[in-house]
């Protein structure tokens, strides 16, 4: 699979070969015939002033119980959806135990080297039809500027509107107070890793790397790389990506990386992605993406933490840079996200009822690009 900067990081030759001797249209219909439904509704009938929020996951114990709090419950999501793939913890059990009104569980055991972003495409394309749909890692919780004045359907009202199609949010790497191996999951994820880090935090111009592919509204949103875990580990990942997607006209995700999406008209505005990485289980997950290679560049960032923590165990991510986080707008001070003023005056006086309606939109492109990509992008 091509892009723009040459193939997909870690593209195989047999990869390539079966990508160009199988067309698109069956390696969908193979992932449509893998997933098996296990709880909750199999269709959603949704709104396009509410939300819908979809995760592929594999060993997301320590994550699901605040994920769904946050979701459903501070948020104020419609639904949640995941697809297992193939967990051998608690993953399933657990998330099956909500209401069927609000969770759906989903299962495939396709590789997940050579099928995340599809099964990603899958879940955003069968449930986010006409609907603003979340696509977000298990360790992700996502938020956006003054939400706490900015109820959720008056925010997608304010997108909806202004006929945007997708927003970039920028991963904040969270930790708490002591070694990171030993840090703790649950419901009490948010309370615990309450620190973050913006020190070697690095911008690039949109434009330089995904200016094509996209309307950017908003000059002052960009590309972000670094941060704590170019503090710990030397890997400089991309922090930028775009979760949150009106997938109608046009619009396509997860184009060859989780973090890309083509043919957007993207917000005025950033949100963020609090990323909890660093919770127990942190260094036995390392090990595993090591002997696995199922992330980009074979798990490249992988070996760079574990041979990190081989040197020392007893890691601890706080330092003399670090700062306590006590709000979303906070980020926003700092300069991590960036409002327009014409969204900094909606915030002044939001309105619940924003109208859902929303322009007509855009054409498709007439030729996309085939969109099967074998790798999981630079989320790691």
């Amino acid at each position: 699979m091509l892009n723009a900067n040459g193939p997909t990081p870690g593209y195989t030759r047999r990869q390539k070969l079966l990508d160009a001797l199988v067309p698109d249209r069956l390696w969908r219909r193979l992932m449509r015939s893998s997933v098996r439904h296990l709880h909750g509704p199999e269709r959603l009938a949704s709104r396009p002033d509410e939300l819908v929020v979809v995760c592929l996951v594999r060993d997301g114990e320590p994550y699901i119980e605040q994920f769904v709090e946050h979701y459903l419950n501070d948020l104020g999501a419609r639904h949640i959806v995941f697809l297992d793939n193939g967990s051998a913890d608690g993953t399933v059990e657990l998330a099956s135990r909500y209401k069927k009104d609000g969770v759906t569980v989903l299962l495939s055991k396709l590789p997940y080297r050579e099928y995340s972003l599809l099964m990603k495409q899958y879940l955003i394309g069968t449930y986010g039809r006409g609907v603003w749909t979340l696509c977000v890692d298990v360790d992700e919780l996502f938020d956006y500027p003054y939400s706490e004045a900015v109820g959720l359907g008056a925010f997608l009202g304010y997108l909806n509107v202004r006929g945007y199609t997708a927003v970039a949010a920028q991963m904040l790497d969270m930790f708490a107070e002591g070694p990171i191996s030993a840090s703790s999951g649950g419901s009490f994820l948010k309370e615990a890793h309450h620190f973050y880090d913006l020190r070697e935090i690095r911008e690039q111009e949109y434009g330089a790397v995904w200016r094509a592919d996209n309307v950017l509204s908003n000059e002052r949103i960009k590309i972000l790389r670094g941060g704590i875990r170019k503090t710990l580990f030397g890997a400089d990942a991309v922090l930028t990506k775009h979760p949150l997607v009106f997938p109608d006209g046009g619009v396509e995700p997860m184009v060859n990386s989780s973090h890309r999406v083509r043919g957007a008209r993207i917000a005025d505005l950033s949100g963020v992605l609090y990323h909890y990485k660093f919770v127990s289980g942190f260094p036995e997950r390392v090990r595993r993406a090591v002997r696995e290679e199922n992330y980009s560049n074979l798990s490249k960032r992988y070996k760079q933490y574990l041979e990190v923590l081989q040197r020392n165990p007893d890691l601890t991510a706080r330092g003399a840079g670090s700062r306590e986080l006590s709000s979303t707008d906070d980020l926003l001070d700092a300069g991590f996200l960036v409002a327009s003023e014409s969204y900094r005056e909606f915030a002044r006086t939001p309105g619940e009822d924003a109208p859902p309606e929303r322009p007509q939109p855009p054409a498709p492109r007439k030729e996309p690009e085939k969109r099967r990509a074998t790798q999981g992008g630079e989320t790691e």
